[in-house]
């Protein structure tokens, strides 16, 4: 069973307790759940942006931007991200939500699917952006908490399965028509 309503407002105190004063709901939650939190809606298109999205902010108090706590703390079990503290990247945390187990089939946009694709990590040292997805499950019970750094990784290598449900459609572009 799908959630509507993620558990975005949780996801939003484990930003605010791991970047403190740097982390700005206004700011970095861009989803429609944010209301859930007390906050006033997110007005752009919900399709184009991840549930939030963390900036590197070069401009940032004492050179330490949002983005940059974040990538120190994935550096500490993600020995890839250590290059990235040079030039941190840009981050969109996927949220996704179940009231089933760790392995219950859960929804992805194709925005969300097509951001991932976009934004692999894996084949560049330092990229510009990365998706994170936040996999919240078993809510309502003992819930957890996994976290995939670069989802399109764990999507190309089979960590994490996708199927379509509907039919993809195609045509051949012929010069002339």
């Amino acid at each position: 069973m799908f959630l509507t309503s993620p558990n975005s407002p949780q996801v939003s105190d484990l930003l605010r307790q791991l970047l403190s004063t740097r982390y700005d709901p206004l700011t970095h939650w861009t989803s429609v759940h944010r209301v859930h939190g007390g906050h006033a809606p997110y007005t752009l298109p919900n399709e184009l942006s991840a549930s939030f999205t963390i900036p590197h902010d070069p401009d940032s108090a004492d050179n330490i931007s949002a983005s940059t706590i974040i990538t120190n703390y994935l550096a500490k079990s993600f020995e890839p991200a250590v290059a990235w503290l040079i030039d941190p990247p840009t981050f969109h945390i996927e949220v996704k939500t179940t009231a089933e187990g760790r392995g219950a089939e859960f929804s992805l946009s194709n925005e969300e699917f097509e951001r991932a694709r976009a934004y692999m990590a894996s084949e560049s040292e330092r990229p510009r952006d990365v998706v994170l997805l936040v996999r919240v499950f078993n809510v309502g019970e003992k819930q957890g908490v996994d976290f995939f750094l670069d989802l399109w990784s764990w999507i190309k290598f089979g960590g994490v399965g996708v199927r379509a449900v509907h039919e993809f459609w195609g045509r051949v572009r012929v010069e002339g028509e």
